[in-house]
């Protein structure tokens, strides 16, 4: 996907977006993608118990939301009735496939943090 890729997207759907993401204060916008006429923006929401961050993943059409997705439990209900969508509970990679060595493991990551800080 080339730099003009953007370019494919309607003007008059970028200022609607806009104003759809700002409606999503706690969400640090990152990076977007265009497919099969889907636009599909990607943030990150800070996590006040810990140092990690939860991911938002929010998918428009015709510059409007048709559905979203987010590992952030706290802010999912309060986002549901801003978007007037639901959004099902994400999953974590390490409890469904347990055969996946790359995957990101919390309580091994807490267990070596707590060592770390013993």
């Amino acid at each position: 996907m080339g730099k003009g890729w953007i370019y494919t997207l309607r003007k008059a759907y970028i200022p609607r977006i806009t104003r759809w993401l700002n409606r999503l204060p706690n969400v640090k916008w990152d990076r977007i993608t265009l497919r099969r006429g889907h636009l599909f923006a990607f943030g990150w929401i800070d996590r006040e118990k810990d140092s990690y961050k939860d991911f938002f993943i929010i998918d428009f059409a015709r510059g409007k939301p048709v559905d979203y997705c987010s590992s952030n439990t706290i802010y999912n209900l309060k986002y549901s009735k801003i978007l007037g969508l639901y959004s099902q509970k994400c999953e974590r990679i390490e409890d469904v496939f347990k055969g996946v060595r790359n995957s990101i493991k919390l309580n091994e990551d807490k267990k070596n943090a707590k060592q770390e800080n013993t």
